[in-house]
Formats: C-alpha cells, structure tokens, sequence
C-alpha cells in the first residue's frame, strides 16, 4: 500500500516515513537509510517525525552496519537539535572514543555524565578518557566508586592500578595488579607486560628493589618475543638504569 502511495507521489512524507519504519523492523538497514535520508532531504517534518528522530535514527543505523564515520555525521547534526538526547551523546562519545579522540569524546563524556551518571560502562569510558587526557585525579573516584561492578573486569582493574600508581598509591596500585594478573583467562602477552611493568614501578618506588629486579627479568623475557620492537627494548634499558640509579650504583648505570 505504502509502495503504490509512493509511485503515486514521490514526495508522500508519510508513506516514505512508514517504508522507512517497516524496512528498518525488518532488518533491511541500507533500504531504511535510504527512505530516511530521502526525507532528510526534503527537509520538511510531519506530526510522525521530527528533523532530529531522522538524524538519530540515519545515525543508529549507520551505528548497526558498521560506519561510524558515517555515523557519527548524522549523530552530530542530532545533537545539534537536541544537546540533552542521552542516546546521541552516548553513541557519538562511544565512537570517538573507539577512535582513540580521547580530547573530543570527553566533551560528550562530561555532557552524558549528567544523564546517564548510573550507567557503569560509560563511567567506565569516561574514567579512561580522563586519565588519556591526563586528569588523573578526576579518573580515580569515579574508578573506585566502579570498582565492585568490574571487580572481575581486566581492563578495568589495569585502569584502577595506573590511576593509583600515577596518584603515588603505591600499595593499592600493587594490590589491584596482582589481583588482575592472577584472574582465570588472565591478560594477554601485551597486557601482562604492561601490569608487570607497573608492578615494577611501583615496587621501585617502594624502594623494594630486590622484587623490582625480579619483575624486571620477568619483563626483559617478555619482551624476548619482541626482540624486533626498539623501542620495547631502550624501555627496559632505561628502567634497569633507574634502578640501578635508585639502588645507588652509579658507575653501573653509567
């Protein structure tokens, strides 16, 4: 019915709106986009749709197929309409985030933190931007107060031990990355390393140097399957040179 509307008059906002609805119900994404976009430009709004539903709905679409840049086009142009649409800024913070635009998606971040404040996942994300754009100390309550939700969350929990180890609690740092490293179906090769290198820094800071030599060895045969990678390699040279600098022998750090 909706089809012969449309060959009747190209322009019948309603019929292309319901193909729009019944394309989309039944998982014929590109087809809903294309009677979506359609109306986007004809550019005129009914008592079933608003300029801003067309927008978000294009932009949860392109979401579901895989386009985020695409995606993202269209979110923005709804959160130009509506600023306070709590599923937009969810969406366009997830994808600049995804894309490691750490210094953008924090806006939306701090905008979303109002509405969605009781939503884990995303405090968990914002938490991550604040400390990729260096704001530690604003990570780090946001962290705890997360941390019975992802008590057995990896990511999490490597999260929480730099946000202690960059506040100079050294201990708490330790006590969650010994946690995280001995969880069942624990870190990949990558993540191992970086736990242990933060257990080395904060046993280095304990002055306990003894373990701190002994997680360096640990790193140094990590680091052996990536005897390619240079800049692995002057890291651990510079951080045997810091204990050693730290243990007071000087002419061997020399």
């Amino acid at each position: 019915i909706f089809m012969e509307s449309l060959r009747r008059d190209p322009n019948n906002l309603d019929a292309i709106w319901h193909l729009g609805n019944i394309n989309e119900e039944k998982g014929l994404i590109p087809e809903a986009i294309g009677y979506y976009v359609k109306l986007i430009e004809i550019g005129k709004e009914t008592k079933l749709f608003t300029m801003f539903e067309l927008y978000r709905r294009v932009g949860l679409l392109y979401r579901r197929l895989g386009r985020d840049n695409d995606a993202l086009d269209y979110l923005l142009q709804a959160y130009q309409i509506i600023p306070s649409a709590k599923d937009v800024i969810r969406e366009i913070a997830d994808i600049l985030f995804s894309q490691k635009a750490f210094f953008r998606a924090l806006n939306f971040y701090e905008k979303g933190a109002v509405f969605l404040k009781d939503e884990a996942p995303f405090i968990k994300q914002y938490a991550f931007c604040l400390i990729m754009t260096d704001k530690i100390e604003m990570a780090l309550p946001m962290l705890e107060a997360l941390e019975k939700v992802f008590s057995n969350d990896l990511e999490f929990l490597f999260l929480l031990s730099y946000a202690y180890l960059k506040t100079s609690a050294y201990q708490r740092a330790r006590e969650v990355m010994e946690l995280a490293l001995n969880i069942t179906l624990g870190p990949s090769l990558v993540m191992m390393y970086l736990g242990i290198k933060i257990l080395f820094s904060c046993y280095l800071q304990s002055k306990n140097y003894e373990v701190a030599k002994q997680l360096w060895d640990q790193l140094k045969s990590i680091a052996g399957n990536y005897a390619e990678d240079q800049l692995r390699q002057r890291e651990l040279s510079m951080a045997l040179i810091m204990l050693r600098m730290k243990q007071g022998y000087y002419d061997n750090a020399m």
